[in-house]
């Protein structure tokens, strides 16, 4: 909870407390260890292209294999990384 963020809410103005996106990833990945759920993977691929190079990259690789959801969350960012890449070039 230490990396939680506080921020207003748009509507009322209150403040409200929210997880990171690193935690909630790996809340995702942790969720989908056994087996890879399609809601949790598309939250997870949203949330890469929402925060991009703002992602504490290795704090998530790090938690993410001490519960066995390493080669998931692999998969997910090298897919990531393909698709920013085909795009920076131009290819799509």
């Amino acid at each position: 909870m230490t990396r939680r963020r506080q921020q207003k809410l748009f509507l009322t103005g209150e403040l409200a407390w929210f997880l990171s996106p690193e935690d909630t990833i790996l809340h995702k990945l942790r969720w989908c260890a056994g087996q890879p759920l399609d809601k949790h993977m598309r939250d997870i691929t949203a949330i890469l292209h929402v925060q991009g190079d703002q992602l504490d990259v290795n704090h998530i690789t790090q938690w993410a294999a001490a519960f066995s959801a390493g080669e998931l969350w692999a998969g997910l960012l090298d897919a990531y990384r393909r698709e920013q890449h085909k795009r920076s070039s131009g290819k799509g």
